[in-house]
């Protein structure tokens, strides 16, 4: 069992997985590989090695076609499929096609994605808003966001510039 979200928890009954509600009554069939918590409506959820999506109401809303997926943010989730990665809408159609090695979920509308082994930021249509050339790359935050950049940590605001960088030490760390 994981911890309770909105009322619900992701708990596991016989070896599938489903949400029980605050008096334990199962809410969501436990009936899952893996799932994820709801994000915008929405929790990924994996049948027959395959991930999905289901809604509140317990329904499968986007089949279970991708290798792996993302939570919804920002009405976009990063999905896998053919061994890259794009981005699905709530329908499930792919808004931002398949393109990319690796992609993390969208936050203060730039998602970040791996091309050609380096790190950059796109918008919901697939726009490079910053372009591949980072070693490493986190969400934004407050209008910012950490990278790695000739193996120092550094961060850069919303047009890609770097604000800050140390060559003495990481990001989040202590000297």
């Amino acid at each position: 069992a994981l911890p309770f979200s909105d009322g619900w928890a992701r708990t596991k009954f016989n070896g599938q997985w489903g949400f029980v509600d605050r008096d334990g009554k199962p809410v969501i069939r436990h009936r899952f590989e893996e799932i994820g918590p709801f994000r915008e409506g929405r929790a990924k959820a994996q049948m027959n090695g395959g991930w999905g999506f289901i809604d509140q109401g317990d329904k499968l809303v986007i089949e279970p076609r991708f290798e792996d997926a993302g939570d919804f943010r920002e009405g976009r989730a990063a999905a896998k499929l053919e061994g890259r990665w794009g981005f699905i809408d709530k329908s499930g159609k792919f808004a931002v096609p398949a393109r990319y090695e690796d992609a993390g979920a969208f936050f203060e509308g730039r998602a970040r994605v791996r091309l050609q082994g380096q790190w950059g930021f796109i918008d919901k249509g697939g726009k490079w808003l910053i372009e591949a050339r980072f070693e490493d790359a986190w969400d934004f935050s407050e209008g910012r966001a950490k990278v790695r950049v000739g193996g120092q940590d550094a961060f850069i605001d919303e047009n890609g510039r770097v604000i800050w960088s140390s060559p003495n030490q990481r990001a989040g760390t202590e000297s």
